[in-house]
């Protein structure tokens, strides 16, 4: 019996480990990889797929699906990839799966009337994809300060999956951390944890001190006064999607360090 044909469509290196499990169950196609921006072991991962002019009955799409810019989020790819360009490589019976930020692929899917499956939904995949997602953000933290994770005064705004697990690895690194929550419960749980809770922000007298801030709040919370009141040396590193956590060109029209960090760990694993 023939495989069905499954196509991956952008993303990160889990998604060719990805295609190297499934590919005893399916055909596999990639799109959205060029070889000479890949790792070396993954170069070899890529070159066992070769790409068909069959229509697929499966479209897989990334766990962050577009970049700020709408398109298919395709850190290691040469050519950006159209939301439109995709769908047009699918069977009319597609089946498609997918994970956040994918309002343009949802709303072309369902204009073609295929199934749509979100897989982000599932909490403990979600929770499992957060700790990577962390871990990146931690690592871009210490690319942009010239200072220690230890000793440095974070803020962790909103109190989601990753903003749970960034509390906890800040704080066992030594961080002061401040972490905000709207949910009364979740600001127990920061203290609980060793850190310090606010509701949105935290006073202007704490947020002058702050080093280092992660938002994971895709909302502007941050109004021009607020970013007035940080330091000249504080890097702001957005992790929300847009329109994320504050102004970008305030933020750096004032002198601090905005960094766009959306779609972790794709955005760092080159």
């Amino acid at each position: 019996m023939d495989k069905k044909k499954l196509l991956i469509a952008g993303g990160d290196i889990r998604m060719l480990y990805a295609a190297a499990r499934l590919s005893d169950i399916y055909d596999v196609e990639l799109v959205g990889y060029s070889e000479e921006k890949l790792p070396k072991e993954e170069q070899m991962i890529f070159r066992k797929f070769k790409g068909t002019s069959d229509k697929a009955d499966i479209l897989l799409l990334p766990p962050v699906v577009t970049d700020n810019k709408g398109r298919i989020n395709a850190p290691f790819g040469a050519e950006e990839i159209k939301v439109q360009d995709i769908m047009d490589k699918i069977k009319e019976d597609s089946v498609v799966f997918m994970g956040i930020n994918g309002r343009a692929a949802e709303q072309a899917a369902n204009e073609l009337g295929l199934s749509i499956f979100n897989y982000m939904e599932d909490e403990a995949l979600a929770i499992a994809n957060a700790v990577p997602t962390a871990e990146a953000a931690l690592k871009i933290a210490m690319e942009e300060t010239e200072r220690t994770i230890w000793g440095s005064k974070v803020l962790v705004t909103g109190y989601g999956r990753i903003g749970m697990i960034l509390t906890d690895r800040l704080i066992k690194l030594g961080a002061d951390v401040t972490a905000s929550a709207r949910k009364t419960c979740d600001r127990m749980k920061i203290k609980a944890m060793g850190a310090n809770a606010a509701k949105i922000l935290p006073e202007k007298s704490v947020l002058s001190e702050i080093d280092i801030i992660f938002n994971t709040v895709p909302a502007e919370i941050f109004g021009i006064a607020d970013i007035m009141c940080l330091k000249k040396e504080c890097v702001f590193i957005e992790l929300a999607s847009a329109p994320g956590g504050a102004d970008k060109k305030i933020i750096e029209e004032t002198g601090r360090k905005y960094v766009w960090a959306s779609g972790l760990p794709a955005a760092v694993s080159g």
